[in-house]
């Protein structure tokens, strides 16, 4: 959607508006006295891509036109998920970036000359886990945290291979020996 740019500016002005208004003092050097203009401080905004999209820009810009006639830029970075490898990922602790790296898996599922292996898709799933046991065992998320993250990864896994049976058995068998599903902690 090429107008991202202008809902980050609307959503953006909000926030400026109910949280960013502040007062900056500056000497008036030609009439002796202080002046107080307002500003306004915007947020460090980004917008985060789950899927991939080769098309999608490094950042969203728009034009603002304002009622001088000046013309300011308003300038928002992209972020990809799926340009990150999971090395990435662990280096910068992006534990949050984890469930949807399985759909970097999605462009091959109906491939025939290069489709989705059982054995791929169990390497890439066991170092997922091994990076949350490396982020559990430093403190770097809690336990909570780690569980809630396999099971977001089944989740991810039981849409992402809803079509595919197999590897979303393969998937899910993996991370249920880890944490049990939602429906057996509830029994």
């Amino acid at each position: 959607d090429r107008r991202i740019s202008f809902r980050m500016f609307e959503y953006d002005t909000h926030i400026a508006l109910l949280y960013g208004i502040s007062e900056e003092v500056k000497a008036d050097a030609s009439s002796g006295t202080d002046c107080r203009p307002s500003l306004l401080r915007f947020p460090a905004s980004i917008i985060l891509y789950l899927d991939n999209n080769h098309t999608i820009p490094e950042q969203s810009v728009c034009k603002i036109l304002l009622s001088d006639n000046t013309e300011a830029l308003y300038s928002v970075p992209v972020i990809k998920i799926q340009d990150y490898s999971l090395q990435q990922i662990h280096q910068r602790h992006l534990t949050l970036f984890l469930p949807f790296t399985l759909l970097r898996f999605r462009p091959r599922l109906n491939s025939a000359q290069n489709p989705v292996t059982k054995k791929e898709l169990t390497i890439f799933v066991n170092k997922i886990i091994m990076i949350l046991n490396d982020e559990l065992s430093k403190n770097n998320i809690t336990q909570r945290q780690y569980k809630d993250y396999i099971n977001y990864l089944r989740d991810a896994a039981s849409q992402i291979f809803i079509h595919h049976p197999q590897l979303r058995k393969e998937v899910t068998d993996m991370l249920t020996e880890i944490v049990p599903s939602y429906s057996a902690l509830e029994d």
